[in-house]
């Protein structure tokens, strides 16, 4: 029971850490395509470093704990 409570938080947790990546990038998008980071640099330059740096972490585990083959 106690694994399975533990399955059932960490799939929670793995479900909401998506959500919010995927509304980041669409944060993203928008602001690239309205021009905001035109006005702002500095907010594009952080904003899409932050975005870079998640998948380049996402991608890292992915390959350490995932066995494809």
């Amino acid at each position: 029971m106690r694994n399975t409570l533990w399955f059932i938080v960490l799939l929670i947790t793995s479900l909401l850490c998506f959500a919010a990546y995927c509304i980041s990038v669409v944060d993203w998008v928008r602001d690239v395509q309205t021009g905001v980071y035109q006005q702002n640099r500095m907010e594009g330059v952080l904003e899409t470093g932050a975005q870079i740096l998640y998948l380049y972490l996402a991608v890292r585990f992915v390959r350490s704990h995932v066995n494809m083959l």
